[in-house]
């Protein structure tokens, strides 16, 4: 978090770490699907953003110690877990969180996972809920992709999806959509 700072990305701010800890800013405000207006407009804004968010991240090198991720070799910092519920809306703008799976590859590879995360993921609530989620994540996807290399981000997924198979936190469901993905 503090190289992609050093680097001007809005992650939070570390005042220290050790093994196995961290002190960082407290950050006050929404995930970005809690602040997002239900609205076209507010769904495309969001998916905007968070094209831009791995446009930005993808232009940061990664140090060596960084840990190689999957899919495609790479130079650069990927997320791996960059997806709206880990971006917080704050009164400073978007700050991106939740930096455990952090590894360095190609920001294709993250392009695709965010990709598989929205396509894939289970939608809480019911039947009406997920319909109205259908649509709103189509549109999301839509708008996320619409600026990215998404022909890269094809070719990084089946490595992608197989890593991601290996998660046991998925579902049964999740998984099925997971290996239609790649098909």
């Amino acid at each position: 978090m503090r190289h992609v700072r050093d680097h001007g990305y809005p992650a939070p701010r570390v005042f220290d770490a050790g093994n196995g800890w961290l002190v960082m800013e407290r950050l006050e405000g929404t995930d970005m699907l809690a602040g997002t207006r239900k609205t076209p407009r507010g769904v495309t804004s969001a998916g905007k953003l968070l094209a831009d968010l791995h446009r930005r991240l993808g232009a940061i090198k990664a140090p060596e110690w960084v840990p190689v991720g999957p899919g495609p070799a790479g130079d650069r910092i990927i997320h791996l877990d960059l997806h709206p519920l880990n971006v917080m809306n704050t009164p400073d703008g978007p700050r991106v969180i939740d930096w455990a799976n952090t590894r360095r590859g190609d920001p294709a590879t993250d392009v695709a996972n965010t990709w598989s995360l929205l396509a894939c993921g289970e939608v809480p609530g019911g039947r009406v809920d997920r319909a109205l989620a259908v649509i709103g994540r189509g549109l999301l996807l839509r708008t996320f992709l619409a600026s990215l290399d998404r022909a890269a981000a094809l070719r990084a997924m089946p490595a992608l999806v197989e890593w991601r198979l290996r998660d046991r936190n998925h579902t049964d469901a999740e998984r099925q959509r997971l290996r239609r993905l790649i098909r």
